[in-house]
């Protein structure tokens, strides 16, 4: 599973460019934002469907508006500079599950996670998904332990609250990658512990197993990749 990470700016142009080349040399494309470093999202929104800014006016929280804005500004430019299109041009359909996706001639797939703080955009050839969580976020996981994860999980997990996140991560991605919904899924996924920046994800549902690759942002945030790698 390779993939390249860069870290979202301002200058969203110019990174469409790199992505298609990393994506025509068989890469995924993993895109950070660290928005809990921008101060102004400056004329980004110019970047968003009718539909989108409708969206982003029902967001309250400012956090919330730009994550919104940079991940969807981001995925527009994208898929403008891939069709050779207007803004105005962009047809996004949804799967079953409402997963959003863009036809296009090379089946390029995105995918959105954001959190406090913190975006990231994935452009892949494959299926992918991803799963960003703010670790400094306090919460109470004991009740969430109880409903989603089992003996094992929980015996890794323990009182270790990035213990927690990377299990939380690890299933969320890998869900997104399947397409399936997040509730339903979180009873047949088990999170397997290895060695590495990796964790195993069994499905009891249909025996299969995949590799979550796990990235460490800072010591504030951490990510779940998952491309449906096979452990060999």
């Amino acid at each position: 599973m390779k993939y390249k990470i860069y870290e979202l700016n301002d200058n969203m142009h110019n990174l469409s460019q790199r992505i298609m080349q990393h994506l025509l040399n068989g890469y995924s494309v993993i895109v950070i934002g660290r928005t809990d470093r921008v101060n102004k999202c400056g004329n980004q929104s110019t970047f968003l469907t009718k539909s989108q800014l409708a969206k982003l006016k029902n967001l309250k929280r400012k956090s919330d508006k730009v994550n919104y804005i940079y991940s969807h500004a981001l995925v527009n430019l994208f898929y403008q500079y891939l069709l050779t299109c207007e803004l105005t041009d962009l047809v996004y359909q949804y799967t079953s599950y409402k997963k959003p996706y863009i036809e296009n001639a090379y089946n390029i797939r995105f995918n959105i996670s954001h959190t406090e703080g913190c975006c990231v955009v994935a452009f892949s050839m494959v299926d992918i998904g991803v799963d960003v969580e703010n670790i400094t976020r306090q919460i109470d996981f004991k009740d969430i332990i109880d409903c989603y994860f089992n003996v094992h999980e929980a015996l890794y997990i323990s009182d270790n609250p990035y213990h927690f996140f990377q299990c939380w991560v690890a299933k969320e991605a890998y869900l997104k990658c399947i397409g399936t919904g997040l509730m339903e899924g979180l009873d047949y996924v088990e999170v397997q512990k290895r060695s590495g920046n990796h964790f195993i994800i069994y499905n009891n549902k249909d025996t299969t197993k995949s590799i979550v690759r796990m990235e460490d942002i800072d010591s504030k945030f951490i990510l779940g990749i998952s491309m449906m790698e096979v452990p060999k």
